[in-house]
């Protein structure tokens, strides 16, 4: 099977050729707002390093929250790559304050190493979690997303996709839901959203 390397570079050439037409597109009108809609409960998972993580641990960063998995042929690195575009096109003390989430769904193939490697692809800033299927279902409902796995390929177990859900959540310090970003957003609408919505402490 082909290592994430593997995939990564055309996945990459993909998300920017993407990226620059969403930066020359309309603003997309399927924008939902949820002004301060407390998320319930919490989630258990590990990033990238190890380290076990929910989200009490990010309390005081706004978050923009995304589940997908690396073998994602199309749309994880399309969505990754509109957001990471969108960050470098907001100020960078706004851009300070958030840390993008990638959750994959895919515990069986994306170890800490591949998890490491994908997300560094897009952002030095994006971390990426998982954790046991029982977990990654908790985090998932959480936040209203979903997943189901494919049948793998007769000759290969490791050979699947995986449907998921393709929206980006933007969580504010508190912890609370501030926006949904749907999969067509626009990296100009993003970031015009961001640059709004990114609150800096006093005095900065």
């Amino acid at each position: 099977m082909n290592t994430v390397r593997d995939h990564l570079g055309l996945k990459m050439l993909f998300c920017a050729i993407t990226a620059l037409a969403m930066l020359t597109s309309p603003p997309a009108l399927a924008e939902e707002s949820l002004p301060f809609m407390p998320l319930k409960g919490d989630f258990d998972l590990e990033d990238e390093q190890g380290q076990k993580v929910s989200l009490k641990s990010y309390r005081g960063a706004y978050l923009l929250v995304y589940f997908g998995y690396t073998y994602c042929p199309d749309v994880c690195p399309a969505s990754l790559g509109q957001l990471s575009e969108a960050l470098w096109h907001i100020p960078e003390p706004k851009a300070q304050r958030i840390t993008p989430l990638f959750i994959s769904v895919d515990p069986q193939r994306d170890n800490q190493e591949h998890l490491r490697i994908y997300t560094d692809a897009f952002h030095h800033a994006m971390v990426g979690l998982t954790g046991s299927p029982d977990n990654l279902q908790q985090a998932a409902k959480m936040f209203g997303a979903y997943y189901i796995k494919g049948k793998p390929e007769p000759d290969d177990p490791e050979d699947y996709t995986i449907s998921h859900s393709s929206l980006t959540y933007l969580v504010g310090p508190e912890g609370n839901m501030l926006k949904l970003f749907p999969h067509a957003t626009s990296v100009k609408e993003i970031a015009i959203t961001l640059d709004r919505m990114i609150q800096l402490p006093k005095g900065e």
